[in-house]
């Protein structure tokens, strides 16, 4: 049963599989002790590896790009919201020690200019509107009850 199932199991029918759910807690948390272990090295080196042999900051830039995706794509297959793996990939990499001022600011560029957008974006896709035709909506935001 993939992700998407779940969800709709439990949204639709307020059933819930306690072998997939099992699963993607015990997912999240070996995810999480590797992540703050073995990952929190692994991502040091990194950037460490690519700052060294490359001129431009542009390649750091890109390592974070990856290892977010990386991370977001690995809580994916858990089972989990992306999110997750991306947020704890973004605790990871603000705890590099390698980072400069000058990364921060590139990757805050590019968060302004390509993700905000995206999700945005995303979240309008996902809006339902048609709520907004029900009378009791209408009587809710007009302030009458």
């Amino acid at each position: 049963m993939d992700h998407h199932r779940r969800d709709a199991d439990l949204a639709a029918r307020g059933r819930v599989d306690l072998n997939s759910v099992g699963a993607s807690v015990l997912g999240t948390m070996l995810f999480l002790v590797v992540s703050f272990t073995l990952g929190r090295r692994a991502v040091f080196a990194l950037i460490r590896w690519t700052n060294d042999h490359f001129v431009s900051e542009a390649a750091v830039v890109t390592l974070i790009l990856l290892l977010m995706a990386f991370m977001a794509i690995t809580t994916q297959l858990i089972g989990v919201h992306t999110v997750l793996g991306a947020f704890v990939a973004g605790i990871l990499i603000g705890e590099s020690p390698i980072l400069t001022r000058e990364i921060g600011v590139q990757l805050g560029g590019l968060t302004s200019a390509l993700f905000m957008p995206v999700f945005f974006g995303m979240a309008g896709l996902t809006a339902d509107l048609t709520i907004l035709r029900h009378p009791d909506f209408l009587l809710l935001a007009g302030g009458s009850s």
